[in-house]
């Protein structure tokens, strides 16, 4: 889990440097939904 953290981590950098043409793609798009739902699951476990 933490690789695939790590993964989405990098990925979501180069969608935050590349052209914002590229960044509304939907490809970006799904790392933004997974990067919430990771602080979402993250946010429960502390509770």
């Amino acid at each position: 889990m933490a690789n695939l953290h790590h993964l989405l981590t990098n990925f979501g950098f180069m969608c935050n440097i590349l052209p914002p043409k590229f960044m509304n793609s939907i490809t970006c798009y799904m790392y933004h939904l997974q990067n919430i739902a990771l602080q979402l699951a993250n946010k429960r476990k502390e509770v």
